[in-house]
């Protein structure tokens, strides 16, 4: 090697390590003019392009240097990362084994292809190859923390900690730990420690963009938009190329209803990296908010081509097929939603003894899932289960045990038992099961079979005392009305309506207003009531939410129900009770697509928005109603 070879490649290792990476391919190139196959110079190159996020390039100028040396193990590893980069992971694979074939005892290989498969998923395999790397190097800090992040995946959330845990012991000042963490720790819902994580990262690395948009994303859960926004913008201005922030940040201004805004991020993302399924599914989620179901399920559709287990997609897919009565398709991927983060952990494994539809003659488990409104929605469809098992359990909240006895009771149901819903003692003697929300494969796949179920209603539990209820009751003039504005899922606070504004259609009416909101309202009642001077009762010795038989003995015994979409619908409409329910633009699947009725729900009569966030057509259509109702 001559030594102006020997020093322009001294000056691009130097400019290399600088980040300057013009100057250092400026050297790179006068070498290669000299010497077109200089192994150490194509290298070199290679690794400046992966630098720059060329990565097509880098791996033409690895190649290059595989073919010059074949067993350089550092080729592969590092064509392998660029094939990562570009999410040709099978290829990636391949060229991770080569590096393994050919040198056992590289450990970093061994990581990196523990990072490709738990990208295709493959968890297991890829925990494997992560404690090989640590057999091999017990200090390995990436191995660990990469280690937790599958375990993360695999919902194993405390061991996943400790593997960062230990990282962070080996190596205190490693950023990606600290990061990794508090991803880990937003899982857990522990939002405050996952901020401080974040924080740590960014002190260490202050440049870290991952570590600038992870605590955005936590931002967003804790409702804090606007500094969520500033994180995911420092993110883009230390790397505007971060698809990953672009994405994240059109999570943000969905969440504030920005859609278009939205919508204009992910394209931006998707422009970056067009195989970034998860930024192809957000923007689906927006679509399908805006009631653009055709483009929704199209960008559905291009995340699960990319990914083809991408949970959220499928979901989102689902939901949308069962809105618009394309039942079959709809229910096929509805079991999804168990691996999204919008619905919790499984009761049972979903992968052993699932009840497939046939007669068992044994006993089956149905459990339920999710709110109590869901309990009550899905619940109704076991009735559709009498002539298919010799024994049923049904595990229900405990505040539901004695509506459904009865509901089952009064339609000449005697096989099966209800029993109340406890994580800590689940039940165990039983042959199948199945969650309740999963019962719509089998019974809900027509307009005909919904309203089978659908059409019967719920009966009061006679055998209570309700003697305070009736005295209240009686105590109050004209029609009864009850009402519920508002719903206590925090990210879906569109769905409510100003109780001002509510009570506003009532002047003049001869009726009674009747309090039936879950939550703590009485100042929220007050300020109404004194901007209005409209009168709302509320019986404050009932316990609206924890005694659903008192709360359901109540709503029997009014004139008529206006609510939101929420668990006091819910509960009015298996009941068969008059019920206006008032919806956003972005209802939920089970109200259908427009119009005043829902197969779900005989006696629904629904009110939309026309514009999103617009109750006022939505509180004139049933001022109307009313008139015609009081008449």
């Amino acid at each position: 090697m001559s030594i102006k070879i020997f020093e322009l490649l001294n000056n691009s290792l130097r400019y290399f390590q600088d980040k300057n990476f013009l100057e250092a391919k400026r050297s790179l190139g006068q070498v290669l003019e000299i010497e077109p196959e200089n192994f150490d110079a194509l290298r070199i190159m290679g690794a400046i392009l992966g630098a720059e996020n060329n990565y097509q390039q880098a791996i033409d100028y690895f190649n290059k240097t595989i073919f010059l040396n074949p067993k350089y193990t550092e080729s592969y590893f590092n064509k392998g990362l660029a094939l990562f980069k570009l999410n040709k992971l099978e290829e990636a694979i391949i060229c991770y084994d080569k590096a393994i074939q050919l040198n056992p005892n590289f450990f970093q290989a061994l990581c990196g292809k523990g990072i490709v498969l738990n990208k295709l998923n493959r968890y297991h395999e890829a925990i494997e190859n992560y404690n090989k790397a640590i057999q091999l190097k017990p200090d390995y800090v990436e191995a660990w923390s990469n280690k937790g992040l599958t375990l993360d995946d695999l919902k194993q959330y405390e061991e996943a900690l400790n593997h960062y845990d230990k990282a962070i012991q080996l190596e205190p000042d490693y950023a990606e730990a600290w990061s990794n963490k508090g991803i880990t720790l937003h899982n857990l819902n522990r939002y405050e420690e996952a901020l401080n994580h974040y924080d740590k990262a960014i002190q260490l690395k202050p440049d870290y963009v991952e570590a600038w948009s992870n605590k955005g994303l936590t931002l967003d859960d804790l409702k804090q938009y606007e500094e969520a926004l500033n994180h995911y913008d420092k993110a883009i201005q230390l790397e505007p190329d971060y698809a990953e922030a672009w994405s994240n940040k059109g999570i943000t201004l969905h969440n504030l209803n920005r859609y278009e805004e939205a919508l204009n991020h992910y394209d931006k993302a998707i422009q970056l990296k067009p195989d970034y399924a998860e930024a192809w599914s957000n923007k689906g989620i927006t679509l399908h908010n805006l009631n653009r179901y055709e483009e929704a399920l199209n960008h559905y559709d291009k995340a699960i081509e990319l990914n083809s287990i991408y949970a959220d997609a499928h979901f989102g897919k689902s939901l949308i097929k069962i809105q618009t009565g394309d039942f079959k398709e709809g229910w096929k991927f509805y079991d999804y939603r168990f691996k999204t983060f919008e619905v919790m952990e499984p009761l049972y494994d979903l992968n052993k003894n699932l009840w497939d539809g046939k007669f068992l003659n044994g006993t089956l488990l149905v459990w339920s899932e999710q709110g109590i409104g869901d309990h009550l929605f899905y619940g109704r469809m076991v009735q559709c289960l009498r002539n298919k098992a010799k024994k049923i359990i049904f595990i229900v909240d405990k505040r539901l045990i004695n509506l459904f006895k009865n509901f089952f009771s009064n339609i000449g149901i005697n096989n099966i038992e209800i029993i109340e819903k406890n994580l800590n003692k689940p039940y165990i003697n039983f042959e199948k099961h199945i969650p309740a929300g999963s019962l719509g494969n089998f019974f809900a796949n027509s307009e005909k079979e919904i309203l089978n179920f659908s059409k019967n209603s719920f009966v009061i539990d006679n055998s209570k005392d309700y003697t305070k209820i009736s005295k209240f009751l009686n105590n109050l003039n004209g029609f009864k009305v009850g009402l519920s504005w508002k719903t206590l899922n925090k990210k879906e606070q569109y769905r409510n309506i100003p109780l001002e504004k509510l009570i506003s259609i009532f002047k003049n009416k001869n009726c009674s207003l009747i309090n039936l909101q879950f939550g703590f309202t009485i100042k929220e009642i007050q300020e109404a009531e004194e901007s209005s001077s409209i009168k709302i009762h509320s019986l404050k010795e009932m316990d609206i939410f924890n005694d659903i038989d008192e709360l359901s003995f109540l709503i029997n015994n009014l004139d008529l129900l206006i609510t939101i979409q929420n668990t006091t619908a819910h509960l009015s409409l298996v009941f068969q009770k008059k019920t206006f329910v008032l919806l956003p633009t972005n209802s939920r699947w089970q109200w259908g697509l427009g119009g005043e009725k829902s197969i779900w729900y005989p006696a629904a009569h629904i009110f939309r928005q026309s514009k999103f966030n617009n109750w006022i057509d939505v509180l004139k259509k049933v001022k109307i109603s009313l008139d015609r109702f009081f008449v």
